[in-house]
């Protein structure tokens, strides 16, 4: 590599503005008002009720960044990138893609949580982001959004990784508002489902469940992982629940979990797994965002298998895919198969 080779992959690593630029045009929902047809700066100004410089600006800027074409000197058409930032593309990614500027805060304290491992959030607001989200339901939604935008594209490689057909019934702990479990279920009709979460989190999940014609299927349920979830399930997942929390209330969580399971049942835990240069490094940007918002440190294998252990679980295979690994466990006790 150059010099010159080496300082233009540092400028496109460091690049601070091109990501306010995508999300910016995604919060505005710029890409919506593209189709087929090319547009001009003041067609997408109209459209927009907004100024038409400040606009050609902006279109300028996503052509630079791979989200719009030019078709002529004054007209912009969508590419192959900018068509996932539409609301209505399959895997529209436009919730995980606005400006997010809460956490935004929180990303600004990165050097203070390098230094000392604290969180982020916590100096910037000086309260947890749990106890925050509970406070600003609007926060709550937001993340939401950006969570069911994620899954879309995590159900890609989940619905085939796993062998759903060994399983009859699921409960999904910590599940939001439904989109993991709606998606599960509506690519394997022999699966019953029930949702489990706080009950300001499942209170929106009935329109998600429609919106799958899974609703049939699947039981909401409203409570808390540290006192009880629904008893004698095939399978229990939790994806993305137990990386934040400090070691002591996984335990508690996985404890829980394992006293609801049967000798046969099984536990799925979906997280980032630490380990650099590991198979399961990519991973690794989402540990530092854990580090940002909750603080302390994501966990290596051995970590989650101690942890599991403290719960009478016991790790029985770990199955690799692009994303997140699955992580799958049994009781200690759980029966030798014949």
């Amino acid at each position: 590599m150059t010099e010159q080779e080496s300082i233009d992959a540092l400028l496109r690593a460091g690049d601070l503005l091109t990501p306010i630029v995508v999300r910016t045009a995604s919060t505005l929902g710029v890409t919506d008002h593209f189709g087929d047809d090319p547009l001009r700066a003041e067609d997408v100004a109209e459209r927009l009720s907004m100024p038409v410089d400040p606009i050609r600006r902006l279109l300028d800027a996503l052509v630079e960044a791979g989200v719009l074409a030019r078709t002529d000197v004054n007209a912009y058409t969508l590419t192959d990138v900018g068509r996932v930032l539409r609301r209505d593309h399959p895997l529209s990614m436009r919730d995980a893609f606005g400006m997010a500027i809460t956490e935004m805060r929180a990303w600004t304290q990165l050097e203070h949580c390098v230094r000392t491992g604290g969180s982020g959030f916590e100096r910037a607001y000086g309260e947890s982001h749990r106890r925050f989200r509970a406070a600003h339901l609007d926060e709550d939604a937001r993340m939401d959004r950006a969570h069911q935008a994620a899954t879309r594209l995590d159900l890609l490689t989940l619905a085939r990784a796993y062998p759903w057909d060994e399983v009859r019934t699921v409960v999904d702990i910590g599940g939001g508002t439904g989109m993991l479990l709606a998606g599960i279920l509506s690519r394997s009709p022999h699966l019953q489902g029930t949702l489990f979460d706080l009950p300001r989190m499942v209170v929106n999940a009935p329109e998600i469940l429609e919106r799958y014609a899974i609703a049939d299927r699947c039981q909401i349920v409203g409570g808390d992982f540290f006192v009880d979830v629904p008893a004698g399930a095939d399978l229990y997942i939790m994806k993305a629940v137990v990386g934040g929390w400090d070691e002591a209330s996984c335990v508690r969580i996985l404890s829980t979990v394992r006293r609801a399971m049967r000798a046969d049942s099984r536990l799925v835990l979906i997280e980032p797994i630490m380990g650099a240069g590991s198979e399961f490094s990519k991973a690794n940007v989402v540990q530092v965002q854990s580090l940002v918002l909750y603080g302390g440190r994501d966990r290596t294998i051995d970590d989650y298998r101690a942890l599991a252990h403290a719960a009478g679980l016991a790790i029985r295979r770990i199955i690799k895919r692009a994303t997140l690994p699955i992580v799958e466990f049994e009781p200690i006790d759980a029966p030798t198969p014949a």
